[in-house]
């Protein structure tokens, strides 16, 4: 019986390591040897369970990679943000009536006091306690302030718009904001600059007996009482307005009366106007009180006070400092020391002597008390000077008296 022939077939060759795969090394290189393991060229068996945890695989970490900076994402989120925070805060400002809209803007800022001379007091409200009042003091909705007797104070609405208070005066800000400006003088005295800011903006001045709507005008008020003659309460102290334009034109009523009766009063005349009675025929100012209001007009301060002082004394008709200055001046200097704000040296004289002569002199009076304080260790960078002759008097030049107060240094906070 002939015999098979057998043929094998030729083993198979494995390939060089050099042309295997990837996947072959990395299959082969993932399985390590264990104690209990053993692995032949066909087959590998695994003995328990426990063997098999024993397998460990191989697992490549590659490292994180950095994110790129992205600038133009950062500048859009801080744009973006920068924009809602903007959005917020102008719409708050136009819900309470404190920005508009206009060609220019107009932005309103708080009624502040801007001086205070004698015992000025204000609160809050009607109810709340009267507290000392100071230069800077923010004055809101609903703030009363009042004078006592030889007491003046200074409060600005607006840049365009103070007035200033004295005597034995209450007043009170009903409303103050960019749209509307109201106010009630209850007694006393006030007088003030009333230029509005923009055609559409109302101010209106009230008081028991009147009230005055501004048209754009310098304006004085004065609130007294009266005992009425043949009156059926005699003992009954009654309310009297006097209302006078120094310039410009107001319309003012009684609101008291029923029947129409309101008045256009203009430049440089009054009229009284009592109570339960429409007011009475305009009249013409006398020169000397429209001088005097003039005066006070000017001296009204539109920015804070730091101090006045008369006590700054020079030698006649020149910019030299008396020694009896020296204790005033060094007193300013320990108050300029306790403070950080830029202040401006204001000098003023009164009226002897030409325009141009006393403007020169205030200025020269003002430098000369600047270099004093630098003297006294006071930075020159705080210290501004202006000069404004005898533009400003506050009191009529009518007498040595008055034009020794009118001849004074002012020290005006910038900031």
């Amino acid at each position: 019986m002939a015999k098979k022939s057998i043929s094998k077939k030729p083993l198979k060759q494995e390939k060089p390591i050099k042309n295997r795969g990837k996947s072959d090394i990395q299959k082969k290189s993932s399985i390590k040897k264990s104690d209990s393991t053993t692995i032949t060229g066909k087959k590998t068996s695994l003995n328990s369970e426990k063997q098999t945890k024993n397998i460990k695989t191989e697992t490549t970490v590659q490292p994180l990679k950095k994110k790129k900076f992205n600038l133009k994402f950062a500048v859009f989120t801080s744009i973006l943000t920068i924009l809602s925070i903007s959005t917020g805060a102008i719409f708050y400002l136009l819900m309470t009536d404190k920005l508009m809209f206009r060609a220019p803007m107009l932005y309103s800022k708080k009624t502040r006091i801007t001086f205070t001379y004698g015992d000025v007091s204000y609160r809050e409200n009607a109810t709340a306690k009267w507290q000392k009042a100071a230069v800077g003091a923010e004055l809101g909705d609903g703030y009363e302030i009042q004078t006592q007797k030889k007491s003046k104070a200074d409060i600005r609405f607006s840049e365009t718009l103070g007035i200033r208070i004295e005597q034995e005066t209450h007043f009170v800000i009903n409303q103050s904001n960019i749209y509307n400006k109201d106010m009630t003088l209850k007694r006393g005295a006030m007088i003030g600059k009333f230029k509005k800011e923009f055609q559409d903006q109302n101010i209106q001045i009230k008081t028991p007996t009147a009230v005055a709507g501004v048209r754009g005008t310098e304006l004085g008020f004065e609130v007294s009482e009266y005992l009425p003659e043949n009156s059926s309460e005699p003992n009954v102290l009654q309310a009297t307005t006097l209302v006078y334009v120094i310039s410009g034109i107001i319309e003012v009523e009684n609101p008291q009366v029923v029947k129409e009766n309101s008045m256009l009063l203009s430049d440089k005349s009054f009229t009284k106007i009592d109570q339960n009675n429409a007011p009475e025929d305009p009249k013409k100012i006398p020169e000397n009180l429209e001088e005097d209001f003039k005066n006070q007009i000017n001296a009204i301060h539109m920015e804070d006070v730091l101090l006045i002082t008369e006590k700054i004394l020079f030698e006649f008709n020149k910019a030299e400092l008396k020694k009896e200055s020296y204790q005033e001046l060094d007193r300013i200097a320990k108050i300029l020391k306790d403070r950080s704000e830029i202040i401006r040296i204001e000098g003023h004289t009164d009226k002897i002597g030409s325009a141009s002569v006393n403007y020169h002199l205030s200025f020269k009076r003002a430098k000369a008390i600047r270099e004093y304080l630098i003297s006294k260790d006071i930075s020159k960078k705080r210290l501004l000077i202006k000069a404004y002759g005898s533009t400003r008097p506050i009191v009529p030049n009518n007498s040595a008296s008055n034009r020794a107060i009118n001849r004074r240094v002012e020290f005006i906070i910038v900031k």
